[in-house]
């Protein structure tokens, strides 16, 4: 995260946000003020059919990717690190860590692939999304790897 969003998040904890005029009262959401002409009825379609654009749902999509991906190496670790342990206890230490170690690279390389996947859909989302819309970020496996 960044720096900008840890200071909301204190502004937030600390109930910066609370007393802000509008504070408790429904969304204006009919508002298209901001919304270009040629989107208006689009949107209304859309919104009146309970729908959201591709690019939405997608970014939705990437998110749970991401946080998939996260999850799978930090349990594939765990698993190597606990085999790793049982293997050095064992009757036969170096061919139970050399099991250990080649299941560790099949799983690697199965989320490799999973990242490239990702990493290919991000950037069809990054390119495609409005402007001022986040770019969703890229997964760099060795990066994760190094930091959980």
């Amino acid at each position: 995260m960044s720096s900008i969003d840890d200071v909301i998040r204190e502004a937030m904890e600390n109930g910066a946000f609370d007393h802000l005029p509008g504070t408790g009262k429904p969304l204006m959401l009919d508002d298209e003020s901001h919304t270009p002409e040629h989107l208006r009825m689009a949107h209304k379609v859309l919104r009146d059919n309970d729908l959201a654009p591709d690019w939405i749902l997608e970014s939705k999509s990437l998110d749970q990717s991401r946080d998939s991906i996260i999850q799978k190496i930090k349990r594939a670790q765990s698993r190597r690190r606990i085999g790793l342990d049982v293997a050095s206890r064992s009757q036969t230490p170096s061919q139970d860590s050399a099991d250990v170690e080649r299941h560790w690279q099949y799983s690697m390389e199965a989320l490799r692939n999973d990242a490239q996947e990702h990493n290919r859909r991000a950037l069809t989302f990054n390119l495609k999304a409005p402007p001022g819309i986040t770019h969703k970020p890229m997964i760099e496996i060795n990066v994760l790897l190094r930091d959980t």
